[in-house]
């Protein structure tokens, strides 16, 4: 028997409201790309403002360009000191949002052949009315040299396109399309190995003896059926905090089909996000046919003070049918204001919960707290008697932003620390953890690690930054079929022990890892780049990486390094 209702069936009903009531529909825009450097640059002026924007809630990320060019119309009216740097990062985010924030900053001098760049950050636009349809080539060429564990050569050759836009400001529309032909370091092909698949990534080709071949396609639509409430439906990634990290949702697994339904009245911002995933598998073959699983998320954040936003959020991954069907979509999943836990309880359901809270603080326009608490399960007084029950699973992130650190401007500091205990977001049924595609949904390392996170961010000049990122990550790896709690992708139920875990329990493996990037932008979004990379694990894989990769970049994001 057909399910009566998926999440893939959502499109027809989204197309039948946006036919069926145009009058009524809110001016909507697209989102940066959830791993876009320019939400490093957001934040920036938001600590450098003092206070949280009635705009941005830099708690969920991608963050819309409409909301984007209204935080900038916000910066305009301050009185800030700027240097020429934060003036020059200013007018790029300006240009880099035309369809929302027009002006003399985002034209172009010198249009090619009238139509080609007539703006700074559009290879090619077309403009009727409220309606904008903007086209852009994207391209990443890189190469260079590993020279331990054994010398080889490394290549990233991308390809692709994006297109965004609205039609009467009313629909906004995203496509991307990138095709990868990659030869990444050998911790990469470690990954790859243990997960099956690529970071970010789905399906994979081989290329050449030792490299990978395959495509990242990304897609949505948003409207406003009311002023106060933007939706998008499609495929793309979300990240949930404030840290270089997130122990709640991050943009390390690959994108995955959503319904986001975001409510802002003031300072308050609601944010439903009813999602699909794919179960665990062990191969990857091109006619697989991988189980589904689905997913419903709800957060509440608030602007307590003008500088102090706390967000409680509530999650739950589950699965309908059995082990050979796709299942279907639990309708009472879609109550956008109930407590999740009170439907598994009326349903007699075992579904995997979990439990968030994320708090970002502002102080003297210098400095910006942030953290993040997970609850998978706990009891109070397990922990208090301090006996290791397995049972009790939580993580927390602690960390903090200084920007224009010791007097000198454009130089920024961040620093993090990540803790997750054994077991969390695991889940009796492995096909309800909190994963996609093999890959965490949170922390790339899942659970049973801590992690100590530092980036250095400088901008001397207004084309050129340095960027220096560095980790090391403690954690306990299993050997021999056992499950001592790092791999979320296995049952609980086989534990190793009940009572006497501990973080970090199991093989104890440490990860050290350092990167010192230099970029330079040669026009709008194109960048030359150089990278040095170290890497160290210690443990039952253990090798030591390094190595060298520069290239040119051509409004491409970097595929996630950092694991």
């Amino acid at each position: 028997m057909k399910p009566l209702f998926t999440l893939r069936s959502l499109p027809l009903l989204f197309l039948w409201m946006s036919c069926s009531i145009p009058a009524f529909l809110f001016a909507q825009g697209t989102n940066l790309p959830v791993n876009d450097d320019n939400h490093i640059l957001i934040d920036r002026y938001q600590i450098r403002s003092g206070r949280l924007s009635g705009d941005i809630f830099s708690t969920i990320k991608p963050y819309n360009r409409k909301y984007i060019a209204a935080f900038l119309h916000q910066l305009d009216s301050m009185d800030m000191s700027l240097s020429r740097v934060d003036s020059f990062n200013l007018q790029y985010l300006k240009a880099d949002n035309p369809e929302w924030y027009e002006g003399p900053a985002g034209q172009s001098k010198k249009p090619i052949l009238k139509h080609i760049y007539r703006d700074k950050a559009v290879f090619y636009g077309y403009k009727k009315g409220n309606s904008v349809v903007y086209i852009n080539p994207i391209l990443g060429l890189f190469a260079g040299n590993e020279f331990s564990p054994s010398s080889s050569l490394l290549g990233h050759n991308t390809r692709g396109v994006v297109v965004r836009g609205h039609i009467a400001k009313k629909l906004g529309f995203y496509s991307s399309l990138i095709e990868n032909q990659v030869k990444y370091p050998q911790y990469f092909d470690a990954f790859v190995d243990s997960n099956v698949v690529f970071p970010g990534a789905g399906f994979l080709k081989p290329f050449k003896s030792d490299g990978y071949d395959f495509n990242i396609a990304t897609g949505y639509f948003t409207f406003s059926p009311i002023k106060a409430v933007d939706l998008q439906f499609g495929h793309d990634k979300n990240f949930i905090g404030n840290g270089f990290r997130s122990i709640l949702l991050s943009g390390f697994s690959r994108e995955a089909l959503f319904l986001k339904v975001n409510t802002r009245i003031g300072k308050i911002s609601y944010v439903n996000i009813f999602s699909e995933y794919t179960d665990a598998f062990s191969e990857f073959s091109g006619s697989e046919n991988f189980g589904r699983k689905y997913a419903a998320a709800h957060m509440l954040n608030v602007n307590i003070t003008k500088n102090l936003n706390i967000g409680l959020m509530e999650t739950v991954v589950f699965h309908r049918g059995d082990s050979l069907s796709k299942g279907s979509y639990d309708l009472n999943y879609l109550n956008p204001i109930i407590l999740y836990r009170s439907i598994e309880g009326a349903n007699s359901a075992h579904d995997n919960m979990l439990v968030g809270l994320n708090f970002n603080a502002i102080i003297a326009k210098h400095l910006q707290l942030n953290g993040q608490l997970i609850l998978d399960e706990f009891v109070f007084g397990r922990l208090l008697s301090n006996s290791g029950w397995w049972a009790n699973k939580f993580g927390y992130q602690l960390g903090g932003k200084y920007i224009d650190a010791l007097g000198i401007r454009n130089l920024d500091l961040q620093a993090e620390y990540n803790f997750v205990r054994p077991y969390t977001y695991s889940h009796r049924e492995a096909s309800q953890s909190y994963a996609h595609y093999n890959v965490p949904l949170a922390h790339p390392y899942g659970a049973n690690f801590t992690e100590i996170l530092g980036v250095i961010r400088y901008q001397p000049l207004p084309r050129f930054t340095t960027t220096l990122t560095a980790f090391m990550i403690t954690t306990g790896v299993d050997t021999s079929g056992s499950n001592w709690g790092s791999n979320i992708l296995l049952s609980y139920t086989s534990r190793e022990q009940d009572e006497g875990n501990v973080t970090g329990q199991g093989v104890r493996s440490t990860v050290t890892f350092a990167e010192w990037k230099n970029a330079y932008q040669l026009r709008h979004n194109i960048w030359l780049e150089l990278r040095l990379f170290y890497r160290d694990s210690e443990g039952p894989s253990a090798f030591t990486n390094t190595g060298i990769i520069a290239g040119l970049k051509y409004n491409f994001n970097n595929f996630h390094s950092y694991f």
